[in-house]
């Protein structure tokens, strides 16, 4: 395999590992954010089952305050778990230190 061709496989080899952490993500539960774009103020809703479903809760929050003087902004944002928390057992006092 010539050096073109390797390059063109480390390629493809990247786009699918990059699908498939989409993928991975899309199925974790996820927050629908809103800011308010004059104040700064922010709040969040769910978590939803997933990157679909909090999208579809977007979509409908932003379709209720849709108007010429609305200020609010909405995202989706995934929840990861915490970081780590497949290495130790967590002991209850742990989040105090």
């Amino acid at each position: 395999m010539g050096g073109r061709e390797r390059v063109e496989v480390m390629a493809a080899l990247a786009a699918l590992a990059e699908r498939e952490d989409r993928d991975r993500e899309a199925a974790l539960p996820h927050l629908v954010a809103c800011v308010d774009t004059a104040s700064g103020a922010s709040s969040y809703s769910g978590p939803y089952p997933s990157r679909d479903a909090a999208a579809a809760a977007a979509r409908y929050e932003a379709a209720i305050e849709s108007g010429p003087e609305c200020r609010l902004r909405f995202s989706v944002e995934p929840v990861f778990p915490p970081i780590g928390y497949h290495l130790r057992p967590i002991r209850t006092g742990d989040a105090a230190r």
